[in-house]
């Protein structure tokens, strides 16, 4: 691959010592969609002395972010000393995978994939279920072999409704309350709705469907009443009401499609179950770039918060984020007929209006005629 080095227009023409790279660009053939080594450096060292560095990207199931955030991710655990990766996904499959990186050979792990997002949704549903996410897996797996279990994983999303209902069904039968099978035949008639929403109607074409079809808007309140319902059984484990929390956020938005705007805050409280679980940790978050982004956001009426406003007011500046994109034009690099060009920009360089709304330590760019999807399993 054919690389360039640009650096900061002081740097080239007074030559002060203490310069250094804000800026490098690669450009090769199509499928020379990662970073250079120099470029993974300049990345990676703009974050690695952080406490919690997000990883996003500006679009799910795109091949090139995959690859670059995978990069990232390896150098960050490898040679930084990052060991919790938290992922924008159901946290009950990320259970299944964590335990599949410890080394369980009873998780399939193509089966754990499929689970960490439940929607009808092709992109979506499809999130993690790529060749390039498993080789990740097993990289850590192979990793976590070497090196005594250093990492782990967990999810901050509630993405899929039986995994959830499962983990709290185990939970509450450890009750000896003599209504248990009431409640917990409750849980299941509200986890088979939430399901069939999921299977048909969780997708942009049909999701308002549900607040609008009158049999279905009057199954989500009875469903949601039979959730809140479950309440009763709170404080009998931190994981019991972990997953009792999820559920609620879940039954939530359907009977009020503004609390999906409330999905930030169920994820970030996740988010710091896992962190108050390992506090020494130095942690990764996997997730879209707007989940990593701080401004407030106004809907309805009433203002809303992102997961990176919460993690900054929990870490201030011990929280970093890297943002993957696609062509950003306020970078200078040309894109040759037929390549693809990959540019990394930190926000102390010369380019800050690349940065003007954005929260990113650091951008990476792929400028490519397009960004194609990555290959399904």
């Amino acid at each position: 691959m054919l690389r360039y080095f640009l650096v900061l227009l002081a740097c080239y023409l007074f030559k002060t010592s203490d310069c250094t790279a804000q800026y490098l660009a690669a450009t090769g053939d199509y499928k020379a969609d990662t970073l250079s080594a120099d470029q993974l450096k300049l990345a990676v060292n703009a974050v690695k002395e952080k406490k919690v560095v997000g990883l996003g990207e500006a679009e799910h199931l795109k091949s090139s972010y995959y690859k670059i955030k995978s990069q990232l991710l390896k150098s960050l655990v490898e040679q930084h000393n990052f060991s919790l990766v938290l992922l924008e996904a159901s946290l009950n499959a990320c259970q299944l995978l964590d335990r599949y990186i410890k080394g369980d050979d009873h998780v399939d792990l193509r089966t754990a994939l499929k689970e960490m997002n439940a929607t009808n949704d092709y992109v979506l549903k499809n999130i993690y279920n790529t060749p390039r996410i498993g080789e990740l897996f097993a990289w850590l797996r192979d990793y976590n072999k070497a090196n005594n279990n250093r990492v782990s994983i967990g999810g901050i999303d509630f993405q899929n409704p039986v995994l959830l209902g499962n983990a709290i069904r185990e939970e509450i039968k450890k009750s000896a309350a003599d209504s248990v099978d009431y409640y917990v035949a409750k849980l299941d008639d509200a986890v088979a709705l939430y399901s069939r929403f999921y299977n048909g109607y969780m997708d942009y074409k049909n999701i308002f469907k549900i607040f609008k079809v009158d049999s279905l808007k009057a199954s989500a309140i009875t469903a949601h009443k039979a959730v809140y319902a479950l309440q009763r059984f709170a404080g009998g484990s931190q994981w019991l009401d972990l997953n009792l929390q999820n559920l609620r956020a879940m039954s939530d938005f359907y009977v009020d499609p503004n609390a999906m705007l409330l999905r930030d805050s169920a994820m970030f409280n996740n988010l710091r179950y896992y962190a108050d679980q390992r506090p020494d940790a130095k942690i990764i978050v996997w997730a879209a770039t707007q989940h990593l982004q701080e401004q407030k956001q106004s809907f309805g009426g009433r203002d809303y918060r992102w997961m990176g406003n919460f993690i900054r007011s929990r870490w201030g500046n011990q929280f970093a984020n890297i943002g993957v994109y696609g062509p950003e034009n306020c970078l200078p690099a040309p894109t040759p007929a037929g390549k693809v060009t990959v540019e990394v920009i930190l926000k102390s360089g010369q380019y800050g209006e690349c940065f003007n709304t954005r929260n990113e330590e650091v951008i990476i760019s792929v400028k490519a005629p397009q960004v194609t999807n990555a290959v399904v399993l």
